[in-house]
């Protein structure tokens, strides 16, 4: 029988059952080693005996007014401020001492004349004094050490790491998330205290300015909570990253997404072959198509197969890509699922991956083609 679809109708009649990989939470604590995150104090734990204390060094001729300007912000944030001329030995740094059981945190910055002050890994301006609070909390909380950043797992050793990865596991199955706000599927999917959900200062101020909703447009059925709100999440330029507390809890942290951090993926490598994982997409099936729509055929192949397609909206809608205004058609012969979506999507500079979910549920992950540069040498 045949897969056939046209711009005004279309018909399937072949009949394909989906099948589930086996996965072991291990197996993706083996593959990620490397991953990095970024972390903040929650605003549940309690305050560690620590005094954040803030340097600034300025020019030979002072930095003007700004410096009025941030005394205020520092003094509205709680955190001790001295601005001062910087010498030749002078240099950034953050350090800390031990006196008794105070912990003091000595933080050695730089404040330029135009307002921005610079520290050892990072710059503020005064309109961000939100992000700069956070920070300060941050070392307020972890001390020098600052945020696991750079670390392996955002920081979680393996017990912590397969705790998170294990409330993530958790299927969410709901019928129809299109239209919902991300709010309410945060509240569907009933976070365990374990795992409480916390958005950064950053990530709020990026979704007042919206000041929409942020909706979910597409329904994810069938995967688990990890995948489903990475995805929700991405289309809104959000990532989330578990990340561990001085206390050794851990937080779910939902943040803007920014070029070189590493947020919880959408669906991670099976470990075998796609056949493996998917034997039905490699199977012979007869097709047609002519002048249908690309989203349309995706429906339909995911229909077809069981095997949910998701899209890489943020990133597609980025490279000006649109799929609504894309038609594909396909010659009338023998292909299979996997051949099929690569003719469709190719053409459109698009680009498709088998994935699973933290349950192994297989899923294909649709996003924008980048070719890899070879380094050459010369």
């Amino acid at each position: 029988m045949k897969f056939s679809m046209t711009s005004k109708r279309w018909f399937l009649a072949l009949t394909i059952f989906s099948s589930v990989a086996l996965f072991v939470p291990a197996q993706i604590f083996s593959q990620t080693l490397g991953r990095n995150g970024t972390s903040a104090s929650s605003s549940a734990q309690k305050k560690s005996n620590t005094i954040v204390r803030v340097e600034l060094l300025t020019g030979p001729n002072g930095a003007g007014t700004v410096t009025v300007n941030w005394g205020k912000t520092f003094e509205k944030l709680g955190y001790d401020l001295r601005i001062r001329r910087g010498t030749v030995d002078d240099k950034l740094d953050i350090r800390e001492q031990k006196q008794g059981t105070l912990r003091i945190v000595n933080v050695i910055g730089e404040l330029e004349a135009n307002g921005t002050i610079n520290f050892i890994d990072r710059s503020f301006g005064l309109e961000q004094a939100g992000q700069l609070g956070e920070w300060l909390r941050n070392l307020e909380t972890f001390g020098a050490q600052g945020s696991p950043k750079g670390k392996p797992l955002w920081g979680l050793n393996e017990k912590q790491f397969e705790a998170a990865f294990t409330i993530l596991s958790q299927p969410f199955d709901v019928a129809d998330a299109n239209g919902k706000s991300i709010d309410d599927i945060f509240a569907a999917m009933e976070f365990p205290k374990e795992l409480p959900i916390r958005w950064t200062t950053a990530a709020k101020e990026a979704a007042t300015k919206r000041r929409k909703p942020l909706i979910a447009h597409h329904t994810v059925a069938g995967l688990t909570r990890g995948t489903t709100l990475a995805f929700h999440l991405r289309e809104h330029g959000f990532g989330m990253q578990p990340l561990r507390t001085p206390t050794g809890s851990l937080e779910l942290v939902i943040s803007p997404l920014q070029e070189g951090e590493e947020y919880w993926p959408i669906g991670w490598p099976p470990p075998g072959r796609d056949y493996d994982l998917a034997p039905h997409m490699f199977k012979p099936v007869p097709v047609e198509l002519v002048d249908v729509p690309l989203l349309e055929v995706f429906d339909a192949i995911a229909e077809r197969t069981e095997i949910p397609i998701l899209v890489d909206n943020y990133v597609i809608t980025q490279a000006k890509i649109n799929l609504d205004e894309i038609n594909v058609s396909y010659p009338n012969k023998q292909t299979t699922w996997s051949l099929l979506l690569k003719a469709i999507t190719t053409p459109s500079k698009l680009t498709r991956s088998f994935l699973i979910d933290e349950a192994g549920t297989p899923f294909v992950w649709v996003t924008e083609f980048r070719p890899t540069k070879i380094k050459r040498d010369r």
